[in-house]
């Protein structure tokens, strides 16, 4: 979309009142791919647009305002908006922009017939909203505050019609601000309390602004909240990921940044839900989602938005270890049986056993079956072993919730009569099959208790689910098909080694029997294998399935699913980015120095961070500019000819 000042409306108004008193005809609009805008010329795309800081969450409609298709008031959500019991649901607030206009008593809205935009600024975080009614030309400025659950619209409104402008707002019980000023003479200026507004000079553009609060302190003005939105994005995009290849995936990768840092703020007390404050999907609860995808995705290019992460998991340590107790107590109960008590194998430590839906306690909220997903406590234990090895979590405290974390699985497994161990009874990643030794949770859980059992203490093994062709997704695999990736999350994320050894054979085994109608970040895993298997051609084709058809949504919303709009989706944007850092770019971080790599560095706790990078024949190059590692900048260039890793701005 071509770029027009928040001033155009003004500026043509005026030139053309001089000329003759009638406006000025219509802007031709025309749509270019920007590879800093997001944009819609459609008034009848259905899926509305999103703002969000983590804090608050605000959708507004085609029209800019908090109503959407037949007049429906759109859903607002905070960050503290939940059910103080029960599940501990998100609960969906009042809007602030509830905002409809009407010319002699007529609702005015985008007219089909006539130029429309909304364009999303990356660069600002701005929402602009252009559209004609009835030779009413109006331009809509949609700003939330960086890190408070504040937001503020700006009307810019030309009326040449000699006919009764009004604004009709509805207040919904919260402090907010409305005021008035006419832009030629400055004459008019005043705040109005929410109600009905009628414009006095028809044929004079009108700036309407509108400040919204949820939260108690000063409110700023929107020139103020302009100014730090602005201001914070800056500093964001001083880290970014820039390549040399199609305009389309360079604006891709940028809305995957933009959309992540806007929904993990820094000052946010829970972990990023799947959905993030875009809608009661998933009810705002934190799975495994925020540990082994959103973290990962964000801790080299926003660390302090990243650690919000870690940081919430260590804070409900005490209420996972409840659940631990609460689970011992009632025998162990697992899929349809007890496991009795305790097993010749229990430490005398505490364990701990994290929720798979957590919220505002850190008890268990899932009613159903998918509380069996006991590969959570190993995943939380993962992304903090991640978190620690980057400096973003206190090491001391992770290696005792990981300690705390293998005690849960040794009263988890049981000996079989071979002497090897099972891990009976358990939800796999796949979501449609329980059953036993399912490959990502058992490789999990051997991690902790290789990591946590005494040298002089026999380490129990754990079953590893295989037949003659490869490792299987859990024990009697019948190989048919597969909800989402489940068996190669052993070879990425957890880089098993064991099951890197076979990753040809298991990508091409599994990857094909993943259901077209699953979540979206199945082909961001199976594109990263591909990359470190130097299958670049169909890394890059697996990646842009990866996000393609789940972004073909108004201003590049992130849908869960193909065929549904269900946006915006953060697992889904953070596995599309971490197939560009950690497939295309090469990154690796492993427990143990790589024997070869390009460039390498030392992390905490004998971790290390190395590049080999599988550049996609399509891009020329790529650079990750000022990413983080241990408090230091570094700038990652990569092209066919090789790697230049630079400290410091580029």
């Amino acid at each position: 979309m071509q770029y027009r000042s928040p001033r155009w409306i003004l500026l043509s108004t005026i030139a053309v009142l001089g000329a003759c008193g009638k406006p000025a005809p219509p802007p031709a609009v025309t749509h270019t791919v920007d590879p800093w805008v997001l944009d819609v010329i459609d008034a009848t795309a259905p899926t509305p647009a999103l703002l969000t800081n983590g804090l608050l969450g605000l959708r507004l409609g085609r029209d800019g305002s908090g109503y959407g298709p037949n007049g429906k008031r759109l859903p607002t959500f905070t960050i503290d908006g939940y059910q103080a019991a029960g599940e501990e649901k998100l609960e969906a607030q009042a809007h602030p922009f509830l905002v409809r206009w009407t010319l002699d008593g007529e609702t005015l809205l985008p007219d089909r017939s006539r130029p429309y935009s909304q364009s999303l600024d990356m660069r600002t975080g701005v929402l602009t909203t252009r559209w004609e009614s009835h030779d009413v030309r109006f331009e809509c400025r949609s700003i939330i505050d960086p890190f408070r659950k504040i937001a503020s619209q700006s009307w810019w409104v030309v009326s040449p019609s000699r006919g009764l402008l009004e604004w009709h707002t509805v207040a919904d019980g919260f402090p907010n601000r409305l005021r008035v000023r006419n832009l030629i003479d400055g004459t008019h200026s005043e705040e109005i309390a929410a109600g009905r507004y009628r414009a006095p000079r028809p044929g004079k553009p009108f700036l309407f602004e509108r400040i919204a609060t949820y939260e108690p302190g000063v409110i700023p003005s929107v020139a103020q909240m302009e100014a730090e939105s602005q201001r914070v994005w800056k500093e964001r995009w001083e880290t970014d990921i820039e390549i040399d290849g199609p305009v389309e995936d360079q604006r891709a990768i940028r809305s995957f940044l933009y959309y992540l840092q806007s929904c993990v703020n820094p000052k946010a007390p829970r972990a990023v839900s799947p959905m993030d404050l875009s809608s009661e999907r998933y009810f705002g609860h934190v799975f495994w989602d925020a540990d082994v995808y959103v973290f990962p995705a964000l801790a080299l290019v926003a660390p302090n938005a990243s650690a919000t992460i870690p940081r919430y998991r260590l804070r409900m340590e005490a209420a996972a270890r409840d659940n631990f107790q609460h689970w011992l107590a009632s025998g162990r109960p697992v899929a349809g049986v007890k496991l009795g008590g305790k097993t010749p194998e229990s430490p005398a430590w505490p364990g701990v056993m994290y929720p798979w839906e957590s919220s505002v306690t850190g008890k268990e909220t899932v009613p159903g079956d998918s509380r069996f997903e006991h590969h959570i406590t190993g995943s939380v234990a993962w992304g903090l072993r991640l978190a620690a090895a980057l400096g973003l979590a206190d090491a001391k405290a992770v290696q005792r919730v990981r300690r705390e974390a293998a005690a849960f699985y040794l009263n988890r497994i049981v000996r079989r009569p071979d002497g090897l161990f099972s891990l009976p009874k358990t939800m796999s990643p796949d979501e449609n099959h329980i059953g036993d030794d399912d490959l990502y949770t058992n490789v999990l859980a051997q991690q902790l208790i290789d990591e946590n059992t005494p040298s002089s203490r026999r380490r129990p093994t754990l079953i590893r689910p295989k037949d003659e062709t490869s490792l299987l997704t859990y024990a009697d695999d019948p190989v048919r098909g597969y909800k989402q990736a489940a068996a190669v999350l052993a070879i990425y994320p957890l880089q098993d080694p064991g099951a890197e050894k076979q990753s040809r054979a298991m990508i091409e085994r599994f990857a094909p029997k993943t259901t077209v109608n699953g979540p979206a970040m199945s082909d961001s895993i199976h594109a990263v294998i591909w990359a470190r298997l130097d299958e670049g051609a169909r890394a890059y084709e697996t990646w842009r399935k990866s996000w393609v058809p789940f972004t073909d949504h108004p201003l590049m919303l992130f849908s869960e699913k193909r065929r549904l709009e269900t946006t915006y989706f953060t697992t889904g944007a953070a596995g599309a980015l971490q197939s560009v850092l950690y497939g295309f770019l090469g990154i690796r971080i492993d427990f143990g120095q790589e024997p070869v790599a390009d460039w390498s560095k030392s992390l905490e706790g004998r971790a290390w961070i190395s590049v080999t990078p599988h550049l996609p024949p399509s891009w020329k190059s790529a650079k990750l500019k000022n990413f983080w590692v241990l408090g230091h900048r570094y700038t990652l260039t990569v092209d066919h000819r090789g790697v230049r890793v630079t400290e410091g701005d580029p």
